[in-house]
């Protein structure tokens, strides 16, 4: 089983991928377990994580993303060209 953050791009027939992984596996934000008690409710969390991708591609295609983790669920999205 993954643990952690899994971000996934897949790419449409005749796009190169030239900067990243076709699969990033990072680990576990802290989140809000070890802020202090008497937080504001609009103090969102400073805990990030941010994949990139550089892509070489003729227009027309589409990409699709995936970020997914055990615990907090599955986003997707895709991207025309």
């Amino acid at each position: 089983m993954v643990r952690g953050l899994v971000c996934e791009i897949e790419l449409p027939e005749g796009a190169t991928l030239e900067a990243g992984e076709p699969r990033e596996q990072r680990g576990q934000l802290e989140g809000r377990a070890y802020k202090e008690a008497f937080v504001s409710a609009d103090d969102a969390t400073e805990d990030r994580i941010k994949v990139e991708w550089v892509v070489r591609a003729p227009g027309g295609g589409t990409i699709k993303l995936v970020a997914r983790h055990d615990r907090a669920g599955v986003v997707r999205a895709e991207v025309a060209l």
